[in-house]
């Protein structure tokens, strides 16, 4: 009896002193207390992450994972380059001229060349990936390389040389004579022919860069970049020729040709500014760099000439054209000093949150380069060889002339983060 007095007099002391505790006013000291419910993700649903914010690997389910280490993308390009120029390669005369199709004579006109030739648009890719050196993506490096496939333009024109047909030329200046001269390609009642000409361009390039953040926020982060840039810049261009004595069959076919091939490796060091901004599933992006450093430029010149006769034989054959001569035929390499500038920017909508798809828009500055157009000199000694080589002043000479090239176009791409 004793023993369940005193546990009860106990219970209700007990349960008294823990209601005079509830009634009293809370201490200004006192620490509040939280319940802490952690939150679960539903399942389905995907979790947004902000540019600039630490974002979660695919595997991650919302408790805490890591930091992306791993980033990259994947475009394809549609761009256009700069149009290469070009003398004048060929020309229509008009009859009854003393030089039809010279640069100059009346009724000549103009058929491939004397201004920019366009060679339309270029498909590439461009590739790149980086990764983070630490969680909280301040320091890492990345590898690019991008190419724009070879693609050109191509000439051509024929004529039968018959009465009242197009006669056909190749100008050029005669520095013998001193007066503008033609390659006759077809001439009305003693020459048939056709001339073509091809202009190709391939484009590619390289970085290693360095990569540390400067400002990053919620919605936003912007990069300093820094490294090592290469560029490869290849261009051909060929004039070629077939002429047959009329009646066909009966006489001499000649067959010439011209051929300038140009290389420029750019080399150097870049810097510049990449960054995103953006919320919710649209990011956009952007990025500014500046390289400089030597451009090495090499141009090739070969060319040929056979003259076969009306049983197929080869009567003469010969390492040499018309703007393509011994005194400018090979190779030819120097360097000069180059600018190259590269800014884009794009627009993408986050797909998961590991991967954006965006499209965007480029433009490529390049400064100094050799195309094969301006290498040619249109300067002729048209004296046939003697055992000393040739009479009067030895041309075309070859000599560098650098000009300005670009390219620009549109970027379609997806963008990933692991």
């Amino acid at each position: 009896m004793k023993r369940s007095v005193a546990l009860g007099l106990g219970l209700a002391l007990g349960l008294g002193a823990q209601a005079a505790r509830a009634a009293e006013p809370p201490r200004a000291d006192a620490a509040p207390e939280i319940l802490a419910v952690p939150a679960q993700p539903v399942k389905g649903d995907v979790i947004q992450v902000q540019p600039g914010a630490p974002c979660m690997s695919p595997s991650d389910d919302g408790d805490g994972g890591k930091a992306c280490c791993w980033y990259g993308s994947a475009e394809y390009l549609l761009w256009w380059i700069k149009d290469a120029n070009t003398p004048v390669l060929v020309t229509r005369g008009a009859p009854g001229q003393l030089v039809p199709g010279a640069l100059g004579a009346p009724g000549t006109s103009t058929l491939f060349g004397g201004r920019g030739v366009d060679l339309g648009e270029h498909s590439g890719g461009r590739f790149l990936a980086g990764a983070w050196l630490d969680e909280e993506q301040k320091l890492g490096f990345e590898g690019v390389f991008f190419f724009l496939a070879n693609q050109g333009t191509t000439f051509s024109a024929r004529s039968t040389g018959d009465i009242g047909a197009p006669i056909l030329s190749r100008p050029f200046f005669n520095v013998n004579s001193g007066f503008e001269d033609v390659d006759p390609v077809a001439f009305s009642g003693i020459l048939g022919g056709t001339v073509s000409a091809s202009l190709t361009s391939r484009l590619l390039g390289a970085e290693a860069n360095g990569r540390a953040g400067l400002l990053r926020g919620d919605s936003y982060r912007l990069d300093f970049i820094g490294g090592f840039r290469y560029l490869d810049l290849a261009e051909s261009l060929t004039i070629a020729q077939v002429s047959q004595e009329l009646p066909v069959g009966t006489g001499d076919t000649l067959q010439l040709f011209d051929r300038f091939h140009t290389e420029n490796r750019f080399y150097g060091g870049q810097v510049g500014l990449a960054g995103t901004v953006g919320g919710g599933p649209l990011v956009a992006g952007f990025f500014a760099k500046v390289a400089l450093g030597g451009t090495q430029q090499t141009t090739h010149v070969s060319g040929g000439t056979k003259i076969i006769n009306a049983a197929g034989e080869v009567e003469a054959a010969d390492a040499q054209g018309l703007y393509a001569q011994p005194s400018n035929i090979g190779s030819h390499s120097h360097s000069d000093f180059s600018v190259v500038t590269e800014v884009g920017a794009n627009v993408g909508y986050q797909l998961t949150t590991a991967m954006r798809a965006f499209v965007g828009y480029n433009f490529l500055f390049w400064s100094d380069v050799g195309r094969p157009g301006d290498q040619i000199d249109r300067n002729v000694n048209v004296q046939p060889l003697n055992f000393n080589g040739q009479l009067g002043p030895a041309q075309p000479r070859f000599t560098f002339r650098d000009s300005d090239f670009w390219a620009q176009g549109l970027t379609f791409g997806i963008a990933f983060n692991y």
